[in-house]
Order: structure tokens, then C-alpha cells, then sequence
């Protein structure tokens, strides 16, 4: 069964997508899911960011979340998920879960945004519940927070905090 996607008007009609094309794996060992997700939270940082900064708010310290870290992360949203699907080996699946997660996050906790100081490392937690969740094989925290380049204890704490 394909899916469709239309213009705002309705009247022009993409080529249909099928669920199987979003997760099948292109040429790169690398699923089409990844470019829809990374461009998907791309735009939602972008969105969070302007809203944070037209309301006069500035990215500090105090009003950071555990998620955040101190610095931007040299690497990209997608070249991170395409990390974390490298070796990692999870089911595409999984990416999905992990961006119902972060939607939820966000709709039961309206003053959370997301920016590019915290996407990484939400992201890297998401992926590791909703593949505990989903996949019957699955890696360690330990592991997980090695190609998140985060600690161990950092890990958890950050997977505590989001299934909390």
C-alpha cells in the first residue's frame, strides 16, 4: 500500500512512497528513513531555536536540559544517525519509535525545546530505548554510548531522565 503526499492545494500528486521504500537500504548501507528524520528534526530545531530566540530568550546555562551539552557537536544530525545505524544495527524501525519519542517529549512537555546544543544526545537516547523496545537483539548502554560519544554514566543518567 503506498502513501501519498500532496501540496498544501491538493492538486499535485508526488509518486507514491511505499514503507518499504523508507526503510529499504540505498546503495550508501544506508536507509531512506535517515534523510526523512535528520531533515525532519533539522526543521524542528530550526523552528524551536526561532521561537527561543524571538521571545527574547537566550541559550544559557540555567535554562539548559539535561540533554543539552555544552558545546554544538562537530557532526551532523544525519552523518549521527547514519553513525548510530552503522554499528549500532538496529531495525530502521527504530529511528521511527525514536522520533515518536522525542514527539512526545515535546507535546507532554511544552517548555522543552529542541536545539542544537541537545538533538545528538536526545536523539542517541531515543534510539537506544527504541531499539531495547523493538529489536530482539540489542547492545549495551556501554556500547550505545560509545558511538553517542558520551560516558557510560552519562548514559544512563540520560535514560533514566527520559523513561522518568
Amino acid at each position: 500500500m503506498g502513501l501519498e503526499m500532496r501540496e498544501a492545494t491538493g492538486s499535485d500528486v508526488c509518486p507514491a512512497v511505499s514503507c518499504s521504500d523508507l526503510c529499504s537500504v540505498e546503495s550508501q548501507s544506508s536507509p531512506l528513513i535517515l534523510s526523512l528524520l535528520s531533515s525532519l528534526l533539522n526543521r524542528l530545531v530550526a523552528r524551536h531555536e526561532r521561537l527561543m530566540f524571538s521571545s527574547g530568550k537566550k541559550i544559557t546555562r540555567e535554562n539548559l536540559c539535561v540533554f543539552s551539552s555544552l558545546q554544538v557537536p562537530a557532526m551532523s544530525l544525519h552523518k549521527y544517525l547514519e553513525r548510530m545505524f552503522k554499528y549500532v544495527r538496529c531495525s530502521p524501525s527504530a529511528f521511527i519509535v525514536a522520533y515518536a519519542y522525542i514527539d512526545r517529549l515535546i507535546l507532554t512537555n511544552p517548555n522543552f525545546r529542541l536545539t542544537s546544543l541537545n538533538i545528538h544526545r536526545l536523539t542517541t537516547t531515543t534510539v537506544m530505548v527504541a531499539t531495547k523496545f523493538l529489536d530482539d537483539l540489542h547492545y549495551s548502554n556501554e556500547y550505545f554510548a560509545k558511538v553517542g560519544g558520551l560516558k557510560l554514566r552519562e548514559m544512563n543518567f540520560l535514560k533514566l531522565n527520559f523513561c522518568s
